[in-house]
């Protein structure tokens, strides 16, 4: 019933956290285990394992079961799909970012992680999930920064409701060079989480 890992690795006694509920007495909840069936297949599984006590000894326990086979396959599916959009994403040229109701980004594409690591002194690969990109883009550097600062006005604007969307066209100057941008901020969940758009607009702006 619990003798192997999903593997097929023989599974310790000493690592059953079933068997240590007899012998230390306390209650076990795993939802992250797998038991298996007489025909030899696994079955993922949530469980329980309480002791039953008398006479304050330890004279066995009490296992409870549920299957989990259908939740695991429905995060496998989800995870996969993840994988998908992501892997869409980062093909995209355009630079692109997922934030949640409060302005912390959730997701950011290969375009705009160049992006921020190319702007930002202090920037560090993969260190950009979970900041809040409004404050980000108040300290956006040098030139950008007034910038940055309507930009993060226009998206606190999106987040709390009070507009459908924001879009904004700016000019950097790099050097001798000077280039276009347009950013644009859309809430696109009942959750409230919104998408942002960030694109170079240069060879457009230079044709009008």
């Amino acid at each position: 019933m619990h003798h192997s890992l999903p593997d097929g690795t023989p599974h310790s006694i000493d690592l059953c956290p079933m068997h240590k509920t007899l012998l230390t007495g306390e209650i076990i909840l795993d939802d992250d285990q797998f038991l298996w069936r007489k025909d030899g297949s696994a079955l993922a599984v949530r469980y329980s394992s309480c002791p039953v006590i008398e006479h304050d000894q330890i004279v066995g326990s009490v296992i409870t079961f549920s299957d989990m086979t259908q939740r695991k396959m429905t995060e496998a599916a989800l995870k996969a799909s993840e994988s998908f959009v992501r892997s869409i994403a980062d093909g995209i040229s355009a630079q692109i970012l997922v934030l949640d109701k409060s302005g912390k980004i959730l997701m950011a594409n290969k375009s705009w992680q160049e992006f921020y690591l190319s702007r930002y002194p202090d920037a560090k690969e993969g260190n950009y999930i979970g900041l809040n990109y409004p404050d980000l883009c108040e300290q956006a550097p040098g030139d950008l920064q007034k910038f940055g600062v309507i930009g993060a006005n226009g998206i606190r604007e999106v987040l709390n409701g009070k507009a459908n969307q924001f879009t904004l066209e700016y000019c950097e100057h790099l050097g001798d060079e000077r280039r276009w941008y347009f950013g644009r901020a859309k809430v696109f969940s009942d959750e409230g989480q919104a998408i942002i758009t960030h694109e170079d607009i240069t060879e457009i702006v230079r044709s009008r």
